[in-house]
């Protein structure tokens, strides 16, 4: 899976000419006394362009408790926007991924549905832009981002 999921994301930055994308799954890193879980998220694969270094060690074991985006991406699943937007949204995590130099990002959820058709999330898959694209590369990104996460969640389930 490892190999498969780099491949795939390495063809979305060479497709769109965007400075990143990762994949951050979802874990129930920690439970309090009760056995109540916390939910966190790691960026668990990155690949950048040759103008950008990692970040990935920035991302991990980041508490989705702070996160207020989570609820936009469980109803909609998606979203995209310059990092100003995202800052209204979610000031926490617009902050953080302005720090990176970020300024245009698109969120996809991973989730796959079982037999009975019950989804179950496993993680966001994010491609970024440090400078705005056009409407029509905006569109692309949509077109890539959906067809990227459905190869991805195949090999993420497993």
């Amino acid at each position: 899976a490892d190999v498969f999921v780099r491949e795939e994301l390495k063809k979305v930055v060479e497709t769109l000419s965007a400075s990143r994308a990762s994949v951050l799954e979802f874990h129930n890193g920690k439970t309090n006394s009760s056995g109540l879980g916390f939910y966190y998220v790691d960026m668990s694969y990155e690949i950048v362009d040759n103008h950008h270094s990692f970040i990935s060690e920035q991302y991990q074991n980041i508490s989705l408790s702070w996160l207020e985006l989570d609820d936009i991406l469980y109803n909609n699943g998606y979203w995209y926007g310059t990092v100003e937007e995202l800052k209204k949204v979610d000031p926490m995590l617009g902050a953080k991924i302005e720090s990176n130099g970020t300024k245009w990002i698109g969120l996809y959820l991973l989730e796959y549905a079982n037999d009975d058709h019950i989804t179950t999330p496993l993680g966001i898959l994010e491609i970024s832009f440090n400078e705005e694209p056009t409407i029509e590369k905006q569109k692309e990104t949509g077109r890539e981002i959906r067809k990227a996460g459905a190869h991805i969640v195949s090999k993420l389930r497993y």
